[in-house]
């Protein structure tokens, strides 16, 4: 657990690594395809390893380092609770995977620049997942990413674990979903940030799959993070919401619908969604 404890430490640091980028793409399974019909949730991360739950939704892989698989360990488990409740929705959920992290947890600036600008280009993803951030703001970054949302993309990202500062970019963005992770009795954990919260979710001890396929527990913001994913998966499945730039608006206002509120909001925003 030490040896996971501290390769998460790793990933929310701020350690760029500009290494030449692969740009390979394939499709997983050949019989997952683009459909507009589908909710399409793009995954930012260190890759999707195609395990039994996920190889039937996989639709693109595509990686911007040197590196294919997710031997981090992070992707994989991330994109295993995302789809936790897959079978309760009406509509199939398609994952796009996009690794911007290495297999040393060092996060990839460029890499991570690049795929935004991909998904930007595509025009149809729904919902990006970002469980990891920066502590530095970049205006590169900050441009797309409101390009993102103006086509109407919900951007979820975990505020990182920073031990009580700010929460990390792009969470902090006005226009993305920041997540913070509490324990089993609704307690912030230790090293979370403070500050720009949206909204909380578990994050100690999760049990997900792991890249290998075997079961395993994890524990930080970057877990709590999927759970929100979740969330809007199911009101993007409930309700048709017009894709446009006012649709993080309606898909948040929706959120805090169904949100318990936890007390003091720069901690736990506007609390914690209840699944049904």
């Amino acid at each position: 657990m030490f040896k996971k404890s501290f390769i998460y430490m790793l990933i929310f640091s701020t350690i760029l690594i500009n290494s030449g980028c692969n740009n390979n793409t394939h499709d997983s399974n050949a019989n997952a395809k683009y459909s507009k019909e589908n909710i399409n949730i793009a995954v930012i991360d260190s890759g999707i390893n195609p395990t039994p739950n996920l190889e039937n939704n996989i639709v693109e892989t595509k990686s911007f380092v040197n590196e294919n698989s997710d031997d981090l360990d992070h992707g994989t488990p991330i994109s295993e609770i995302i789809l936790s409740e897959e079978n309760s929705y009406n509509k199939k959920i398609s994952l796009y995977s996009y690794k911007v992290i290495d297999s040393k947890g060092k996060i990839d600036y460029k890499a991570f620049l690049e795929s935004l600008d991909h998904l930007k280009k595509q025009g149809h993803i729904d919902v990006i997942n970002i469980s990891f951030g920066f502590r530095n703001d970049s205006s590169d970054i900050r441009y797309v990413i409101n390009e993102l949302v103006n086509q109407g993309v919900i951007i979820i990202a975990s505020s990182g674990n920073t031990y009580g500062l700010n929460a990390d970019y792009p969470a902090r963005y006005p226009n993305v979903i920041s997540v913070s992770s509490i324990d089993s009795d609704n307690n912030p954990l230790k090293f979370n940030a403070k500050g720009k919260i949206d909204f909380v979710a578990p994050g100690e001890n999760i049990n997900s799959i792991s890249s290998k396929g075997g079961q395993s527990q994890y524990t930080g913001s970057s877990f709590a993070t999927p759970y929100i994913t979740s969330s809007v998966i199911k009101i993007l499945d409930k309700k048709d919401i017009p894709r446009n730039k006012d649709r993080y608006k309606a898909v948040k206002k929706e959120l805090q619908k169904i949100s318990t509120n936890l007390g003091n909001s720069k901690i736990y925003g506007k609390g914690v969604p209840i699944k049904d």
